[in-house]
C-alpha cells in the first residue's frame, strides 16, 4: 500500500534498470538537480519514458531542487584521505583543487556565520553518513574568509561532488536559487513535472514563492512537496504544512542539525500532523547499507516498517538507487500490522463535527468498506475532483483504493487538450491509491458510469484484488448527488 520514490542516477538510468524498478514497485521517479546538467537529466527522462511505454506502467516525476546546499567540487575526482585530528581549511576560492588540506566550498559567506566549536559535516553527494566515507569537522578558527577545521574522524572522500552541512547554522541563501528557477522554467515546464521537491524549505513563504513561480509557468497542477532538512524548517513546520501539498522528511540532514535521538520524535509528530490534514508524507534514508549490500539490516527493515505504521505515505530512496549497486532490490518495503479501527477513530476525532460534504462521503466510504470487509474501494474522479480520493486515503482503509480517473477533453476550435494524467500520476505518491485512466470518450451518464465501473471491476479481478463473492464499495457522483454503494460480486 505504501509508495516508493526512486532517485534515477548513474546506477539506475538505463532503460532495462528502470523497467526493473517499475516492475518491483517504484511509483515515482525523482530527478535530482543537485548534480548533473539539464541535458543529462533530459536523457534520463527519455529513458524513463521508454521504460514506462515498455512496461505500460504509470510513473510520476518528481524534480528536486538544489536550494541553499553547500557543495564542494572535486575536479580531479581523486579520492581525498583525511586523518583524524588533521587540519582542513574550507575556502571560498573555487580555483583551488580539493585536497586533504583545502576544500573549496560554494558559499562565499560561510566564514561570517560559523564560529569556533561549530560542527561541519562533509560527505558524498546523497551521503549515507558512513564514518569511513564522510568527515566531521570542528571549526578551530576563522581566518578572513577561510575556516580552519580539525577532523574528528578519519575518512576518505571519493567522487566528484561532496555535500557540506553546518550543524545549527543558518545559511543565508535563497531557498529557490536563480539556477533552480531557470531549470524549473526550462526543464520542469518542458517535462510537465508532477511534483516539485523544494529542498531546504524553511518558511511557508518559500512554498508561496515556489507556487507563484509554477503558476507563472502554467504549471498549476504541479504539487509542491516541502523538504524539511534543518531546525529552521522544523520551527516553522506547521505553517509550511498548511501551504505545501506534501512533506518530505530528510532524515539524513535532520540527523546532523538535531541530536539523533530527537529525529524519531519529530518524525512521529510530523507524520501525525500530515495524516490528520490528509497530506502525503514521505521519509528518506531508510536502507543506507543497500548502496553496497543486496539486503537491508534488521534495524533498517524495522525502521521502514515503523515509518509505515506511523503513517508515512511513501519511502524515498536516494543514494540507494542513485549510486547504489542494487537499485532494483532496494525497491521494497515492509508493512506488517495496521490498526485501522484505531486510526479511523483518531482521524474522526481530529476532524470533528459538523463535517464538510466531501469529508463525510470519504469517511462513510471507508467505514462501509471496513464494516462489510470489502476487498476494494473504487472511487470515480476527474481532473478537478482530486479532494475526493485523497480524503478517502486520509482515513487509511485496509483495502486498496482504485481511483478511476475520467479524463476531460477540451478544445478552443484550434486544438484539443487532454487532462487527467496529472491527477492519475499524483495518486502514485499517496498511500493506498492505485489509479487507472478511463476512456476519455466516456460521458457522465449513468449508463456510461456503469460501463466504466464494470471495466474497473474487471481490472481489479485481473490484478487479483477482487474475487468471486467479494464486496466492493463504490464512491461516485451521480447527477448532483455523491453516492456510496456496496456491490456484491457474483459467485
Amino acid at each position: 500500500m505504501s509508495k516508493i520514490i526512486g532517485t534515477l542516477g548513474p546506477k539506475s538510468r538505463a532503460v532495462e534498470t528502470i523497467e526493473g524498478m517499475l516492475k518491483a514497485g517504484m511509483t515515482v521517479a525523482r530527478i535530482d538537480f543537485s548534480y548533473g546538467t539539464p541535458e543529462y537529466h533530459q536523457e534520463t527522462m527519455e529513458f524513463l519514458k521508454q521504460a514506462v511505454r515498455n512496461t505500460r506502467t504509470l510513473c510520476g516525476v518528481m524534480m528536486d531542487t538544489l536550494g541553499p546546499e553547500l557543495q564542494i567540487i572535486n575536479k580531479s575526482e581523486t579520492p581525498i584521505a583525511i586523518d583524524v585530528d588533521a587540519f582542513v581549511t574550507l575556502t571560498p576560492d573555487q580555483s583551488k583543487e580539493a585536497s586533504s588540506k583545502y576544500l573549496p566550498i560554494n558559499f562565499q559567506n560561510l566564514a561570517n556565520v560559523v564560529k569556533p566549536k561549530d560542527t561541519i559535516f562533509v560527505g558524498q553527494y546523497l551521503f549515507t553518513g558512513s564514518e569511513s566515507t564522510s568527515i566531521w569537522l570542528e571549526v578551530n578558527e576563522v581566518k578572513g574568509n577561510e575556516i580552519v577545521c580539525r577532523a574528528k574522524n578519519a575518512a576518505t572522500l571519493a567522487g566528484p561532488l561532496f555535500t557540506a552541512l553546518a550543524s545549527s547554522v543558518r545559511i543565508d541563501l535563497p531557498t529557490l536559487s536563480e539556477n533552480d528557477k531557470k531549470v524549473i522554467a526550462s526543464w520542469g515546464k518542458a517535462n510537465r513535472i508532477d511534483f516539485l521537491s523544494l529542498s531546504y524549505c524553511r518558511h511557508a513563504e518559500d512554498v508561496k514563492q515556489a507556487r507563484a513561480l509554477l503558476t507563472s509557468l502554467e504549471l498549476t497542477k504541479t504539487q509542491i512537496f516541502a523538504k524539511i532538512e534543518n531546525a529552521e524548517g522544523l520551527k516553522h513546520f506547521d505553517d509550511i504544512l498548511k501551504e505545501a501539498d506534501g512533506i518530505i522528511l530528510s532524515r539524513g540532514n535532520l540527523g546532523i542539525d538535531l541530536p539523533s535521538e530527537k529525529v524519531f520524535l519529530f518524525q512521529k509528530a510530523a507524520l501525525y500532523k500530515c495524516n490528520m490534514l490528509g497530506k502525503p508524507a514521505v521519509i528518506t534514508r531508510v536502507v543506507d547499507t543497500m548502496t553496497e549490500n543486496p539486503r537491508p539490516t534488521r534495524a533498517e527493515a524495522t525502521d521502514v516498517a515503523n515509518a509505515v505504521l506511523d503513517g508515512s505515505d511513501a519511502i524515498l530512496l536516494g543514494a540507494e538507487t542513485y549510486r547504489g549497486n542494487f537499485p532494483i532490490q532496494c525497491i521494497g518495503t515492509a508493512e506488517i500490522v495496521y490498526n485501522q479501527r484505531f486510526y479511523f477513530k483518531k482521524v474522526l476525532e481530529y476532524v470533528g463535527e459538523p463535517m464538510g460534504h466531501l469529508e463525510s462521503i470519504a469517511s462513510a466510504a471507508v467505514r462501509s468498506a471496513t464494516k462489510v470487509g470489502a476487498s476494494m474501494i473504487i472511487v470515480f474522479t476527474s481532473a478537478g475532483q482530486a479532494a475526493r480520493h485523497t480524503l478517502i486515503a486520509k482515513y487509511r482503509p485496509l483495502m486498496p483504493v482504485m481511483v478511476v480517473v475520467i479524463p476531460q477533453i477540451s478544445t478552443n476550435f484550434m486544438r484539443f487538450s487532454f487532462s487527467g494524467t496529472f491527477t492519475a500520476r499524483q495518486c502514485l505518491i499517496v498511500r493506498g491509491l492505485f489509479p487507472i485512466l478511463a476512456d476519455p470518450q466516456v460521458s457522465t451518464s449513468n449508463a456510461a458510469n456503469e460501463l466504466v465501473l464494470k471495466m474497473a471491476i474487471e481490472h481489479g479481478k485481473m490484478a487479483g484484488c477482487i474475487k468471486a463473492n467479494d464486496r466492493v464499495v463504490v464512491c461516485q457522483k451521480i447527477g448532483d448527488s455523491s453516492v456510496v454503494r456496496i456491490v456484491d460480486m457474483a459467485a
